[in-house]
């Protein structure tokens, strides 16, 4: 079977959801690792994202139709803050974190 394109592009506000449910899935297994579920990417609400965005960049990757990968970011002056990275597990270890952050640089 064909692997699907990826494509990534700058988020928007109706992919919020989407990535917020993406974050929760990606950042249990860290959680797990450590046995801390009470992390903040799992507490995080809609609303609080819905803040970022207002502040930050969003980048998405996105593969037949589904948000698979996202960056956040902000440019400040000469450097570049960079947020929550996050693949879906189902898509690790192809490169797809390095490819969002050669989309910020």
């Amino acid at each position: 079977m064909e692997k699907e394109k990826v494509s990534i592009s700058i988020a928007g506000i109706a992919d919020l959801k989407d990535i917020l449910h993406l974050q929760k899935q990606a950042f249990i297994t860290e959680a797990e690792s450590h046995g801390n579920y009470d992390i903040e990417p799992l507490r995080q609400t809609y609303e609080s994202i819905l803040s970022d965005f207002n502040s930050c960049l969003f980048l998405k990757a996105v593969s037949g139709g589904k948000i698979i990968g996202s960056v956040k970011y902000k440019a400040l002056d000469d450097r570049v803050w960079i947020g929550k990275l996050m693949v879906d597990t189902g898509y690790r270890g192809q490169g797809l974190g390095r490819r969002l952050l050669a989309e910020v640089e």
